[in-house]
């Protein structure tokens, strides 16, 4: 018959593994992809400006996916087909800074002026790598 401690630190053992596991989990990448920012990204459907990373960067996977109006140098993939998760893509950004602090202002300026080549690592919708 197990004693009341090893019961408890066999619980114990069974929850920090859990613990471990959704940490790493959580933070898998989803999908990565290279593509073009072209002038076409930086305006929505509606002919408007847009003024920010996370919108740019939704847009030209809705130009991709929805439009069917991708540029010759956009990367396929397969996950942000939906509308659902380009909104999460952009909320990522967004949520990350990424469009603000965490790349060059050279790459910021290039992205909004349509005129920039980036990679994107999706990890969710915490987590989001924008890099040339």
């Amino acid at each position: 018959m197990m004693k009341n401690t090893e019961i408890l630190s066999a619980i114990l053992s069974r929850t920090i593994l859990s613990s471990a596991f959704l940490t790493t989990s959580a933070q898998a990448q989803i999908v990565s992809y290279c593509t073009y920012i072209s002038r076409n990204d930086i305006f929505n459907t509606s002919g408007q400006r847009l003024r920010s990373v996370s919108q740019i960067i939704q847009q030209d996977r809705a130009n991709l996916h929805k439009f069917n109006r991708g540029d010759a140098n956009d990367g396929y993939e397969n996950y942000f087909t939906t509308y659902n998760n380009r909104v999460a893509l952009a909320r990522a950004i967004e949520n990350s800074n990424v469009g603000r602090v965490n790349m060059s202002r050279e790459l910021h300026n290039n992205i909004l002026n349509g005129n920039a080549y980036v990679c994107v690592d999706y990890y969710g919708e915490d987590s989001v790598n924008i890099y040339d």
